[in-house]
């Protein structure tokens, strides 16, 4: 249209799209700034492979195993697991929730002053009984511990 033939309305409403045009391409520069500064995962492929074989075993959660499937069927990665990008997944969220009682004890253990590697390693089921279901969640795990000032 003839911009001597627009009323000041138009005009009015084109100014505002492209003034939200410009913010949305400024929007979107900085987004790809602040994604270049954020750190890669630190989690490698060796690591993801040690959780498949995890999320595969016998002793895995119900939903674990089914985010497994899902994995194998091509619907998800584990890179975008555990990169964050697939937590609004209802099985994503349904297998974290899964294991949110163990990664507890986990994390209070560790800031209990023990090591890191044997905190992960007592609460491997290979190194421990299996927990009833009426033990305590906030029980220490039952193996000897080395705490990080002995």
């Amino acid at each position: 249209m003839d911009d001597g033939r627009k009323t000041p309305a138009l005009r009015a409403a084109e100014a505002e799209l492209a003034a939200a045009v410009e913010h949305g391409r400024q929007a979107v520069l900085r987004a790809q700034q602040v994604a270049a500064r954020m750190p890669q995962s630190r989690i490698s492929d060796e690591d993801l492979r040690q959780i498949e074989r995890a999320a595969r075993g016998s002793d895995a959660p119900p939903e674990l195993r089914a985010l497994a499937e899902r994995v194998e069927r091509g619907e998800l990665s584990w890179r975008q697991i555990v990169d964050g990008r697939a937590m609004n997944d209802p099985g994503v969220q349904a297998a974290m929730r899964a294991n949110l009682a163990q990664l507890a004890r986990v994390y209070r253990t560790f800031e209990e002053g023990y090591m890191l590697d044997d905190v992960l390693e007592s609460e491997a089921p290979a190194a421990r009984p299996a927990r009833r279901a009426a033990d305590r969640d906030d029980e220490p795990p039952s193996t000897v511990l080395k705490h990080s000032s002995w």
